[in-house]
């Protein structure tokens, strides 16, 4: 078997839809393969605090495990306790996006390391975001479970502001309807950017140069590995680069068409068990049959 790093998105991939939780038979067949000395890296766009939700379970303190946060900008090495960080954005790149969401009347979160700012136009949309915010304490509707000590979350008002701090990423979100009409527009006035969609109604803006293949190339040298040595598991867009990079890219049931064209393997969904009907094939030794087949149905 020469797969020594397996690497897995998180939301619509590792977790569960509704629960953001790990499937207990995916977990069951990732903790296996740790036992035979696999490497496990986190590769989300979220940041370091909302990768708990798989890191934590999985225990990745406790062995020479990685993270891959903010779609590849920054890493962090559970056994050394240390972030290797790339590219960011600029206060001026800030503005400018804020200047096009407004333009186009959508609603943005600006991450700035733990600092989080809420873009958000005066609507019912913003209304009910306010209100889920005062009764829940937190925006649970953006995800961010995590808050902590060292994060902060900022309403901005609907003008475009120059911040104070690099920019890390910023998230449009907006309708399906919209982005069907409107991406192409958006992709020209964002062509000094990396920009992807994550979902029907997200879209993630980055400097230009960062991925998540960008990174496991690093965490292969550090595992002293190749990226052919590397199983990575997606179902978005921004995962594209990594499953065209890795030695098996795999594209979850659930992704969009256009990832599972551009993948190796395409298995079941994120709650079919998906991950870990792939990683127990790997583990009896069916890896060569794994890098030839195009769906796990096949196997």
């Amino acid at each position: 078997m020469s797969i020594r790093v397996l690497a897995f998105d998180l939301d619509g991939t590792l977790l569960l839809d509704g629960t953001k939780e790990i499937d207990p038979r995916t977990q069951a067949s990732i903790e296996r393969a740790i036992e035979q000395g696999m490497h496990i890296c986190i590769a989300s766009g979220r940041d370091r605090i909302g990768c708990k939700l798989g890191s934590d379970p999985l225990k990745l303190q406790n062995g020479q495990h990685y993270l891959s946060v903010l779609n590849g900008r920054l890493i962090y090495d559970f056994q050394k306790e240390e972030y290797d960080i790339s590219l960011t954005m600029s206060p001026q790149d800030g503005y400018y996006i804020q200047r096009v969401c407004k333009e186009y009347g959508l609603e943005a979160i600006i991450c700035c390391g733990f600092d989080f700012y809420s873009f958000v136009p005066a609507t019912t949309s913003d209304f009910r975001k306010r209100l889920l915010k005062k009764t829940f304490g937190k925006p649970a509707d953006y995800g961010f479970a995590f808050k902590d000590k060292h994060t902060s979350y900022t309403d901005l008002e609907y003008e475009p502001t120059m911040l104070s701090q690099s920019i890390t990423k910023i998230m449009f979100i907006g309708s399906g309807a919209f982005y069907r009409a409107y991406k192409n527009e958006l992709g020209e006035k964002l062509k000094n950017y990396e920009f992807h969609m994550i979902g029907p109604r997200w879209m993630e803006i980055m400097p230009k140069g960062v991925h998540k293949a960008i990174s496991l190339e690093k965490i292969a040298q550090r595992c002293g590995c190749t990226v052919n040595e590397i199983m990575a598991f997606g179902d978005g867009m921004n995962d594209v680069e990594m499953l065209e990079t890795v030695g098996i890219g795999v594209a979850m049931g659930n992704a969009m068409k256009q990832v599972q064209q551009r993948a190796n393997l395409v298995t079941k969904t994120n709650n079919q068990n998906g991950i870990g009907i792939v990683i127990d094939a790997l583990l009896e030794g069916k890896e060569e049959k794994l890098r030839s087949i195009k769906y796990i149905d096949e196997l």
